[in-house]
């Protein structure tokens, strides 16, 4: 056997084969050679890579072309590589015993979630067995069935894992446990039971927690370029609070995370969350809050003040004490990152007014908000032109032409025409059918200044701060500014952006 035959059946080579697997790798004449994290190392007829475009779509991991290879060559190749059962991945559900089978459903089960970038998986009963279902693109759909068996199995075995009550059958429940599937893929995965008041049952959601390995940078995050600049200058200073704002699921934690995560080895890192949903390496010290224990956000923020922090991350601020701590770390010298529950970054401000916090505080504390919504990205394959809303046309072209409100900001930051047509989704055999593929965020920057700095201490309206943050000098613009740019780039569409519950009118 030659040295790319040894290749093409080792250990990453077989995870490489069943993310690509056997119709794709003949459709598309790829041999796959490895697996390294998101990146798929292949030989192929050609070192083009735009003719694997649509195979990158489908596995969506990053392809590498690193050898050239006959296509009959290939074709011997991939016999003898998907001859291997592994690779293959054939899993019997109907032979071997229960325990095994269940060991093994939940490993194919988590792994092609992860596969499919699924955020949550749903184990339900139903008549006749069970199914799962998984949120993929904020979308539930239904990826398999199983039989009443191997429902009760896997349900026992997710149990055991997490030192769940099997006894308990009434009973709310939660836990958690650290998966590592066949193909080394590592996975920390946090359960809820949720009781159903038919025949003693039971529903189960996984949560699929990330890691630094499956971390996005934070060039990659999607902010508009002069957002971006900005951003990283501010997140070079080494003092006072910087405010993620955003609804549940918006991506704020996964922001926070990118950030903390190219910080140098020498920053002592110290972050309290509810529960740790990405685990960084080295430099980073991550507590989860137990209140049984009395390690809450508050507790947490005075006890990392004692512990020589150079960066703190409160993972929710969402309550009075928690928020006064959070811009305490500000004021005394920290740098402190904290999340919230807000719709955009001047709400985020009242939010902190709300929990209490003296405003001259929230003035000397707070540096930026940063706030961020998520759309889903129209499947590139199907999406269909459609002619833009009148309202919407005739609202883009006065903002970006009134010259008289400080608009034309718009002007170097996004692309100056009215478009004549936008997308909408349609639906496709690669995108099964939903016409979405992939999501992307929204975002905008709200930077204190002096004149925001007045207007908090004395008392401004809402209103008003908002007319001071669209000045020149703050150089604020809100959020509907980047999702008409995604909707003129035909990344989104109208219908998406308000699914999002976000208005692309003043």
């Amino acid at each position: 056997m030659d040295t790319l035959s040894r290749d093409a059946v080792g250990t990453n080579a077989i995870g490489a084969a069943q993310i690509i697997g056997e119709d794709n790798a003949f459709k598309f004449l790829v041999l796959p050679m490895g697996k390294h994290g998101e990146n798929i190392t292949v030989a192929a007829t050609t070192d083009d890579l735009e003719t694997l475009r649509d195979l990158t779509h489908a596995t969506r991991h990053s392809i590498e072309i690193v050898e050239v290879l006959p296509a009959q060559r290939i074709r011997e190749r991939l016999r003898e590589l998907y001859s291997n059962p592994a690779a293959k991945r054939t899993f019997s559900m109907g032979t071997g015993d229960l325990g095994e089978v269940a060991s093994g459903l939940l490993d194919q089960i988590i792994e092609s979630a992860s596969l499919a970038h699924s955020s949550d998986v749903h184990l339900e009963p139903i008549s006749d067995g069970g199914r799962v279902r998984c949120r993929i693109d904020r979308t539930l759909r239904i990826v398999r069935r199983y039989s009443l068996e191997e429902h009760a199995a896997l349900t026992s075995l997710i149990k055991q894992r997490c030192n769940l009550a099997l006894d308990k059958q009434r009973h709310l429940q939660d836990g958690s446990f650290h998966h590592k599937t066949s193909n080394g893929r590592e996975v920390d995965v946090r359960v809820s039971v949720i009781p159903l008041s038919q025949d003693r049952q039971e529903k189960f959601v996984l949560r699929l927690l990330g890691n630094a390995a499956t971390l996005r940078r934070f060039a990659d995050l999607g902010l508009p370029d002069w957002i971006y600049d900005r951003y990283r200058e501010l997140a070079e200073n080494t003092t006072n609070l910087h405010l993620v704002a955003g609804p549940t699921g918006a991506g704020k934690t996964s922001t926070v995370v990118s950030i903390l995560a190219e910080a140098e080895e020498s920053t002592n890192i110290m972050t309290i969350e509810d529960p740790v949903e990405i685990r960084l390496p080295g430099n980073a010290w991550q507590v989860s809050v137990d209140e049984r224990t009395g390690v809450t956000f508050p507790t947490a923020m005075r006890a990392f003040m004692r512990a020589d922090p150079d960066v703190i991350m409160c993972g929710e601020i969402r309550d009075a004490e928690t928020a006064k701590e959070a811009c305490a770390g500000g004021l005394a010298g920290r740098r402190v990152w904290g999340t919230t529950h807000a719709p955009d970054a001047i709400r985020a401000i009242q939010r902190l007014l709300e929990f209490g916090v003296h405003r001259s505080t929230i003035a000397q504390s707070v540096k930026s908000v940063l706030a961020q919504r998520i759309v889903r990205r129209l499947c590139p394959d199907c999406k269909q032109e459609e002619p833009i809303p009148f309202a919407i046309a005739r609202q883009y072209d006065r903002l970006i032409n009134d010259n008289e409100t400080g608009q034309r900001r718009v002007k170097t930051f996004y692309r100056q025409a009215t478009p004549e047509e936008i997308r909408r989704r349609s639906g496709c055999k690669k995108c099964g059918d939903t016409g979405i593929s992939g999501q992307r965020a929204i975002f905008e920057l709200l930077v204190m200044t002096d004149e925001l700095e007045d207007a908090i201490v004395h008392e401004a309206s809402r209103a008003a701060l908002y007319q001071i943050a669209l000045s020149d000098d703050c150089g604020y613009l809100p959020m509907r500014y980047h999702a008409v740019s995604l909707l003129c780039e035909g990344e989104t569409s109208v219908a998406e952006i308000r699914r999002a519950s976000l208005s692309l009118t003043a």
